[in-house]
């Protein structure tokens, strides 16, 4: 719909970005929620949230890398991520222990926002981003 609409793929990748990140301040409220249909409602929506993260994330490797790089950028961010899982398991399960639930889901709510801050202040090269609006031109027609 944005591209159609004749919005720029980086512009549309980062609002979507920011649409996942805005929703992710609900995790504190997991904690203090009544009853079990609304954890899930919550935590349904923050799943939803964050898979729409993690595809949007993953389609802005194509536009930050050239068309040679992508496949070595996309390894070293899944290697980055299966590293990650492993340590925050760790992390995780001894805040869960020592400190409950609430800080992580404090955490959890400033992650994604934070990481949008970061990510919205990284430019795109022209070429790359030239040559990813033109092959959805051909893909889309």
């Amino acid at each position: 719909y944005f591209i159609r609409s004749g919005r720029r793929i980086v512009g549309t990748r980062k609002l979507l970005m920011c649409a996942a990140a805005c929703l992710f301040p609900l995790s504190p409220l997991v904690p203090f929620l009544p009853g079990s249909a609304a954890v899930i409602a919550v935590g349904s929506v923050l799943a939803f949230a964050h898979m729409m993260w993690l595809v949007t994330l993953t389609a802005t490797i194509v536009d930050l890398f050239p068309s040679e790089s992508v496949g070595s950028a996309a390894g070293w961010i899944a290697a980055g991520s299966g590293l990650g899982g492993i340590v925050f398991t760790e992390v995780i399960g001894h805040c869960i222990t020592d400190f409950g639930y609430l800080p992580v889901f404090c955490i959890m709510g400033v992650l994604h926002p934070l990481a949008f801050l970061l990510i919205s202040r990284l430019r795109v090269p022209a070429t790359t981003a030239d040559a990813s609006a033109t092959h959805l031109r051909r893909v889309t027609i």
